[in-house]
């Protein structure tokens, strides 16, 4: 076991195969070759009567190659789809606010995330039908409206973006579209009497603002971007980011896993001064997490470090062998299963590869 390759999870191989299965359809190269090949050696290893194991590892991998192809395929598909029915008419919509943030733009100072459930064309009255899309929509204001709202928007029209970065951004944040709209475009017609996702809302915005009030403005600012990840203030470091620049030390703006260990460092110090039982403290710690996650805004870096700290102390808890390499190939599996548009996108790419090298390394070394 002196090679460190022969060390490593079956799962760190699946993945691999999941992107290479993922690429090979975004340069429109056809599937049947690669699958002819794997057949020829699936037949080889038949007729040469290599171990079960050799043969069950070509057909997993045959599976997962073309698993990630036709991922990417309905990916694309189902983006193109939309712009084929829905573009060529106005439209009006009926949905459910999921976010709403604020911007730095002067004239639009609003975004939110609205989750599309019912549309029909705006110039005849042919009834409404079903459609589970999400929009990202720039408002002038979002005064009157609140997160979970139940709202009609009028007189829309969409066109399919010209630049294909554009389009691959709308298509890794799940967004049918990005338009703009007026206040008076969009209608409340429900509001429910209580909501999670609104109270949790209402809350971020209130911390944010107190926050806001009692740190310096550039503490603030660092604190909001880096801690909490608020997209708002992000927008409004720029001369911060030019001073880090200059010392080169501009990735530690860039929220990172690092901070989040930061933060169960500090609580991991913080619990062992109390005298309780080491599974209530991974409990207690676990929960702190998870609070701190729901009141910040999330990114795939985040979301990343998130979920290894969660496998890792359940792992624990559970009395079970834990392995970074592998719980990170797992992590990057099923975010590419969910979007494999992730794979083209640097927060992505740093995030895993980087962390992926660093727990390689760590195999060598040991």
């Amino acid at each position: 076991m002196n090679n460190p390759w022969l060390r490593l999870n079956y799962s760190f191989f699946v993945t691999i195969i999941l992107i290479l299965g993922i690429w090979w359809q975004s340069q429109n190269y056809p599937l049947y070759p690669v699958l002819i090949c794997l057949f020829g050696l699936f037949l080889i290893a038949l007729l040469k009567r290599k171990k079960i194991q050799t043969i069950k590892l070509l057909l997993l991998f045959s599976v997962v190659f073309s698993l990630g192809y036709i991922r990417y395929q309905q990916q694309q598909y189902h983006f193109n789809d939309f712009y084929k029915k829905y573009s060529h008419n106005s439209y009006d919509l009926i949905g459910t606010i999921l976010t709403i943030d604020t911007t730095a733009h002067t004239n639009f100072g609003a975004h939110l995330i609205v989750h599309i459930k019912q549309i029909k064309n705006h110039h005849n009255n042919e009834k409404w039908t079903d459609l589970n899309r999400k929009l990202s929509i720039y408002l002038q204001s979002a005064q009157s409206i609140y997160v979970a709202d139940l709202i009609m928007i009028k007189n829309v029209s969409f066109k399919k973006p010209r630049s294909q970065s554009f389009s691959q951004y709308l298509i890794k944040e799940n967004f049918a579209a990005s338009i703009f709209l007026t206040i008076h475009q969009c209608k409340l017609i429900n509001r429910p009497s209580y909501s999670f996702s609104r109270w949790l809302a209402c809350y971020k915005k209130a911390l944010i603002n107190r926050l806001k009030q009692k740190l310096s403005p550039p503490v603030f600012k660092l604190f909001a971007t880096i801690f909490l990840g608020n997209p708002t203030e992000k927008q409004k470091i720029n001369e911060i980011k030019y001073a880090f620049k200059a010392w080169g030390i501009m990735h530690y703006l860039a929220r990172s896993g690092l901070h989040l260990i930061l933060f169960i460092l500090l609580w991991h110090l913080l619990l062992r001064l109390f005298p309780i039982s080491y599974k209530l403290r991974q409990f207690l710690l676990l929960g702190i997490v998870t609070i701190y996650s729901l009141l910040s805004w999330s990114s795939i870096p985040f979301v990343r470090a998130l979920l290894i700290f969660v496998l890792y102390k359940l792992g624990a808890l559970l009395h079970l062998q834990t392995n970074l390499l592998h719980l990170l190939a797992i992590i990057c599996f099923i975010t590419l299963l969910i979007n494999p548009m992730q794979l083209f996108f640097l927060d992505f790419q740093l995030s895993f590869g980087l962390t992926a090298s660093l727990a390689f390394f760590n195999v060598i070394h040991d």
